[in-house]
C-alpha cells in the first residue's frame, strides 16, 4: 500500500486490470440497483460480463457471479424468463467452479425459487427452496440460512395450505436462528407468533 492505497504495481502482479474493472462494475451495478436504476445496473452487469467473456482468463467464480447479480436484476424488472435463465447459469457456473460447495449456489439456487414463487408455480419453487437447504446444512449446517431458507419454505408451505409442514419449518427456522441470535430476536418472536397461528 502507498498512502492507504493500493500499489498499481501490486495490483497488476496480483490482479489483471481487466478483473479490478469488472470488479468496479460489480460495485456500481450494485450501486444503481439499490437506487432502483435497474436498466444502468443490467448495462453495467452486461458489459462485465462481456468483458470478462472476451479476456478468456480464469477467474473462477466472476461470470456466475455477474449472472447472479444479473437474475437480480431481471426480477426485479419482473422479466422472469431472463432472471430464470440468468440464475440458472449462476448455478452451473458455481458447481462447475466450486463443485457446488459454495455458499453463493444457495442464493442462485433461492433466485430460482423465487422467480417461480412469483408466478404462481409453488411446487418448483419448492423444489429449488428445498435444493438450496440441502446445500446449505450439507456446507454450513449452522448457518442462519439454514434458518431462512426453512423460513422461506414455510411460507409457501402454508400458501399450499399445508398447514402442518409449514409449522415444522418455522419450528425449524426458530431452532437455528435460536443457536445463533438467542431467544429474543424477533425473527424468532415473529415466528413463534406465526406458528401459534397455523396450529391454532
Amino acid at each position: 500500500r502507498r498512502n492507504g492505497c493500493i500499489a498499481p504495481d501490486y495490483v497488476q502482479h496480483y490482479r489483471p486490470a481487466s478483473w479490478v474493472a469488472v470488479d468496479v462494475m460489480c460495485d456500481l451495478a450494485k450501486l444503481e440497483r439499490e437506487q432502483g436504476r435497474l436498466d444502468e445496473a443490467e448495462a453495467l452487469l452486461r458489459e462485465g460480463r462481456r468483458l470478462r467473456e472476451q479476456t478468456g482468463e480464469q477467474d473462477i467464480g466472476t461470470l456466475p457471479s455477474l449472472d447472479y447479480q444479473l437474475g437480480i436484476v431481471h426480477f426485479k424488472q419482473r422479466r422472469f424468463a431472463d432472471a430464470l435463465a440468468a440464475y440458472q447459469r449462476a448455478v452451473a457456473g458455481y458447481e462447475q467452479s466450486h463443485a457446488g460447495k459454495s455458499g453463493t449456489v444457495v442464493l442462485a439456487l433461492r433466485g430460482i425459487a423465487e422467480v417461480h414463487a412469483a408466478q404462481g408455480q409453488l411446487d418448483q419453487a419448492a423444489e429449488f427452496y428445498n435444493r438450496a437447504l440441502a446445500v446449505e446444512e450439507k456446507i454450513n449446517p449452522l448457518s442462519t440460512w439454514v434458518g431462512n431458507l426453512c423460513m422461506d419454505l414455510a411460507k409457501l408451505r402454508r400458501k399450499q395450505g399445508r398447514l402442518d409442514e409449514s409449522a415444522d419449518l418455522w419450528k425449524r427456522a426458530i431452532e437455528r436462528w435460536g443457536q445463533n441470535f438467542g431467544g429474543q430476536h424477533i425473527s424468532i418472536v415473529q415466528a413463534l407468533a406465526l406458528v401459534g397461528e397455523i396450529r391454532f
